[in-house]
């Protein structure tokens, strides 16, 4: 977040209207991380109320919104104090600036929570309700955060038109911080934009330089540093920076020795080299910010630092490395994106919902207050609404006959497209298996072909070995996803089955594949255990869990075991790896989920499985109770299963 967050101690000319109040206050204030605070500002709030005291009363729900929406994270609470705090603070104006912090704590709230609509929302709502310049530039840089976080580029430099257009008329309240984050957007936009970001920069620097020492609003949580890596930034990316300049910002930082000026010299230092080609000293200050980072607690590992090392071991010629680390930029790329996009859906969705509930709220209390003003005979009035309903009951009856045709049809024609709909992808996943396969296959033949053809230059041999790799991992994503979305078709063929025979198996495909320091037991299974199943089906879900425990542990020891039940018989693999936690144990069994973004798979092999055992009316779980890693238990009624 780049606005400080801080509770204000502010007090101005208006006093409290007792040195008890005071008292109060100032003992919340000193208090306000401990976990007793909120029976501390009870106090204060009891005893402002009271007293009639508006101040006490303003500052008292203030520290309510700070502790709820930032300490306990809940915003939306927040919010609705905030409602509370209108309602009792009797002079709003005298205490503006109690609701001015009220409103930046619930917009911070929602930031931290990445509920940026939320946000947006909250700042609107106070710019509407607070009107002056300050208050202006506080709400629109808030917006302009979110829509930064949100990377909608057009959005965001909207936004900084909207603050500097109110700098510029004579607003400077945080005007040299919002220069320089201008500055640093406009040149992270296109170098189309350099003017405008050396235009920031130059008025920024001179906005600092005429407070130097000073302490006001116009230079409130500016840092300098900052400006002289944005100065730096700029002569790096621009086209007609300076080299020259960048060094000269470059040792200002190095000379102010601080935590933070030296993460801001080694994110230039990389740049820098990165631009030159210089690729080993680009990586030695990519390991130095990394350690920095970590130094300072914040998370290094970002889709930006992925990218850049992918960058530099390409310029390396290092190509495994770099596609393992653009691969990793990818997925957590996809990965934020996707759930950017499923909280964007649900926060809109909360949002239309709180909305259709105040409308229907305040038709409510519309309904309410006319039926207040019903001045008309009770007898009459009552007779009026025996007609009215009888009326409505026919009407309804009438629409609902009408709607109960429409829906019928609807519902037929419906049924019908599904029907279409079902021939059509069956028709699809056949062609498909084939049209995608065939291509595949010659890929794989070929690469091999040059493999054999070049095996005596290493570097163009990595390529080929690199293309096979994928290949087969290719073939394995399409026939998963195959797989999982023709399972329903698939028919259930019973016949009586040895679990111990086919444990073994199993297992013996695994001989020769395991990894050095793995082991793959059997553990003994009597004979007499057979169960009148699906082979193939329950050989497909057991080599799916046999797979996960040799990808995810399988430099441990794998057990897979059988034991018969009165009413059912239980498989289990068991392995002593990192194990999944036990509030993802049903989460797994999910489609396209993995405990592990960056490992290679679709996150569907549990889902498969899941399925497949509904099919063989069994059932497949983790048991939590195990602590040395996972197991998987796969669970089959002793007496058969019906057909599907």
């Amino acid at each position: 977040m780049l606005l400080a967050i801080s509770l204000q101690l502010w007090c101005g000319n208006h006093k409290f209207k007792s040195d008890y109040i005071d008292s109060l206050h100032t003992d919340v204030e000193s208090h306000i991380y401990d976990k007793d605070v909120t029976k501390r500002i009870d106090k204060l709030m009891k005893a402002s109320k009271e007293a009639k005291d508006d101040r006490g009363i303003a500052m008292a729900y203030k520290q309510y919104i700070f502790v709820t929406s930032l300490w306990q994270g809940q915003p939306d609470k927040a919010q609705a104090m905030l409602k509370d705090m209108y309602r009792d603070v009797k002079d709003k104006n005298k205490q503006e600036l109690s609701f001015i912090n009220a409103y930046k704590y619930i917009i911070y709230g929602f930031q931290d929570l990445g509920r940026y609509h939320s946000a947006i929302a909250a700042a609107k709502e106070m710019a509407n309700n607070i009107s002056s310049p300050k208050v202006f530039t506080i709400a629109h840089f808030a917006i302009y955060e979110c829509y930064k976080d949100m990377r909608l580029e057009d959005m965001e430099l909207k936004e900084l038109s909207l603050l500097i257009k109110n700098i510029e008329k004579g607003n400077n309240y945080m005007s040299a911080n919002i220069y320089t984050y201008a500055a640093l957007s406009y040149i992270d936009a296109d170098r189309q934009y350099d003017a405008q970001a050396l235009s920031c920069l130059v008025k920024a620097e001179s906005i600092s330089t005429a407070n130097k020492g000073k302490t006001n609003d116009a230079m409130r949580d500016f840092r300098e540093n900052f400006l002289w890596y944005t100065y730096a930034y700029y002569h790096l990316k621009a086209k007609k920076g300076s080299i020259d300049k960048a060094h000269y910002y470059m040792e200002l930082l190095e000379e102010d020795k601080s935590d933070d000026s030296r993460r801001l010299l080694y994110a230039l230092r990389m740049e820098e080299n990165m631009n030159a080609g210089r690729w080993k000293e680009a990586l030695a200050a990519s390991d130095s910010l990394v350690k920095i980072k970590q130094e300072m607690d914040i998370m290094p590992y970002t889709e930006a630092y992925y990218s850049d090392m992918a960058t530099i071991y390409k310029g390396l010629h290092d190509y495994p490395k770099a596609l393992e680390y653009m691969e990793r930029f990818k997925a957590l790329n996809d990965s934020n994106r996707i759930r950017q996009s499923l909280s964007n859906s649900e926060e809109m969705s909360e949002l239309l919902n709180v909305k259709q509930y105040e409308y229907e709220n305040m038709r409510l209390q519309n309904v309410i207050k006319d039926r207040k003003l019903l001045t008309a005979n009770i007898i009459i009035g009552l007779i009026l609404v025996v007609l009215v309903l009888l009326v409505l009951v026919i009407v309804q009856q009438v629409r609902a006959s009408r709607q109960l045709k429409a829906a019928n049809a609807t519902i037929t024609k419906a049924y019908q497209r599904t029907e279409h709909a079902l021939a059509v992808k069956n028709s699809f996943i056949k062609s498909i298996k084939h049209e995608i396969r065939t291509p595949l296959n010659g890929i794989v033949g070929f690469s091999q072909v040059l493999t054999s053809m070049l095996y005596d230059k290493e570097e163009y041999k990595q390529m080929t070995d690199v293309i096979i790799e994928k290949s087969n991992q290719l073939t394995k994503i399409i026939d998963d996803v195959l797989y999982a979305s023709d399972i329903q078709n698939i028919p259930v063929n019973l016949e009586p089955v040895s679990i111990g025979d086919l444990i073994v198996n199993i297992s013996d495909n695994y001989r020769g594949v395991m990894p050095k320091d793995g082991e793959m037991i059997v553990a003994p299974v009597s004979d007499g255990i057979t169960v009148n199943t699906d082979r193939t089906l329950l050989s497909k879900a057991l080599t799916l869990v046999v797979d996960n425990a040799v990808k995810f542990a399988g430099n441990s020891l794998i057990t897979i075991s059988a034991k018969q039940h009165d009413s059912h018989t239980e498989i289990t693999v068991s392995d002593c790896g990192k194990g999944i936690p036990k509030d993802k144990s049903e989460w797994v069994f999910k489609e396209f989920t993995k405990v592990d973004d960056f490992t290679q798979g679709t996150g569907l092999g549990l889902a498969i499985c899941r399925e497949v055992m509904k099919r063989l009316q069994g059932s497949i779980h983790v048991d939590t109770n195990y602590t040395k890693g996972c197991r998987m238990v796969i669970t089959l009624p002793y007496d058969g299963i019906a057909s599907s």
